[in-house]
């Protein structure tokens, strides 16, 4: 894979302090957020991570298995849910499966950096993690890497790159980047949780690689990214477009554990809490973790 003027995409930084990450990240229009409570975890699918668990990943068919997942799910569905979606409608049944907690290979983000923050230090024991991507500088790369160029409004455009996942699906492609989709049945969390997903074309790798297939990157320089101060000159830089010299479209924010409590807190006076993300019983009892 080429090196070229894109390698400089991804970043590592922290804030000294919840206020300051706010000011420079909860008014960024089209990015995505995910949180993750251990910050030395990669950005990784539930598909391939239950693969790895049970030592698959070397038959390289998660595709398949993806398949068989999905047509056990719709098996057995109707006995749990009466409100389904149509038996076509691929990627709305891959997001109830991951709804429910199975398995599939696509990752959830928010368009929330609140939403995203508390994920990340609900239940951490230590460092934290945001990751923050733009998500129009991924759409170019994608677009390129796919040889396809939606257009029309944003509906129209999430409608193509629903279609083109779809596509993918039915004939899988030996080339590796991410599509954002969106499916059309929004169940009540993915929607109250302002959320979205993140799909790799090949599922039988690291989500991170084909995220840095994406962009023309090794994903390994990833995950070996050392930590810098957040400057005017990255910021700067996270306003370029794909492919423009030296541009950031994902920057991994590293969440203090000193700080978790104060983001708990202020989360919780925006009305941001388990109670309000997860609606119904189990979400007010998840809630109550505060208050202890």
């Amino acid at each position: 894979m080429t090196l070229g003027l894109t390698k400089h995409m991804f970043a590592v930084t922290r804030f000294s302090s919840w206020s300051e990450l706010k000011t420079q990240f909860s008014d960024r229009p089209l990015w995505a957020y995910r949180g993750q409570m251990d910050s030395a975890w990669p950005l990784e699918t539930t598909l391939y991570r239950e693969a790895a668990r049970n030592n698959s990943l070397e038959w390289k068919t998660l595709s398949s298995r993806e398949d068989w997942l999905l047509y056990q799910f719709r098996r057995f569905a109707h006995h749990y849910c009466a409100d389904l979606p149509p038996e076509k409608d691929i990627l709305d049944w891959l997001a109830l499966i991951q709804h429910y907690g199975g398995p599939t290979r696509l990752l959830d983000f928010s368009y929330s950096l609140y939403v995203a923050a508390f994920f990340a230090v609900e239940t951490a024991v230590g460092d934290a993690a945001i990751w923050a991507l733009s998500l129009p500088t991924l759409e170019l790369a994608t677009y390129e890497r796919l040889g396809y160029w939606p257009t029309g409004s944003i509906d129209e455009v999430r409608r193509s790159n629903n279609s083109k996942f779809h596509e993918l699906k039915e004939t899988p492609t030996n080339v590796q980047t991410v599509i954002h989709v969106e499916p059309d049945r929004m169940h009540e969390r993915l929607f109250v949780q302002q959320g979205l997903f993140l799909a790799p074309t090949d599922p039988n790798e690291p989500f991170l690689k084909n995220l840095g297939a994406a962009f023309k990157v090794r994903y390994r320089s990833v995950l070996t990214k050392r930590e810098q101060k957040w400057t005017r000159s990255l910021d700067d830089r996270t306003g370029n477009e794909y492919g423009v010299s030296g541009y950031i479209a994902l920057v991994k924010i590293i969440l203090p554990k000193e700080h978790h409590r104060e983001i708990l807190e202020d989360l919780m006076s925006m009305n941001i809490s388990a109670a309000t993300l997860f609606p119904g019983l189990e979400g007010f009892s998840r809630s109550l973790r505060f208050h202890v």
